[in-house]
């Protein structure tokens, strides 16, 4: 599950994409499992997993991008970041 190793394997655009396709998996099977049998928590524990796994490859990948745009305004940016982070 290291992002650094999976970014040097198949690259920084690959990651970002298969994080995004891994958050949506998350995502829809979340709603459909959980209207389909909301008694079964290992459906949704499973579903948060893949949503978990997608989210933090994306936010590793932005987030040194981020940091990389203002050298001199590193931390403000770190600080919309880390607020941003606690909304979501």
């Amino acid at each position: 599950l290291g992002g650094s190793r999976l970014v040097k394997f198949i690259g920084a655009f690959e990651v970002k994409k298969v994080g995004i396709v891994m958050l949506l998996i998350g995502v829809i099977s979340l709603v459909v499992l959980a209207w389909m049998s909301p008694k079964q928590p290992i459906f949704i524990t499973v579903s948060m997993l893949f949503y978990v796994l997608g989210y933090v490859w994306i936010q590793m990948l932005y987030y040194s991008e981020l940091l990389q745009l203002s050298a001199e305004k590193r931390g403000t940016v770190s600080s919309l970041r880390t607020g941003v982070r606690l909304l979501t």
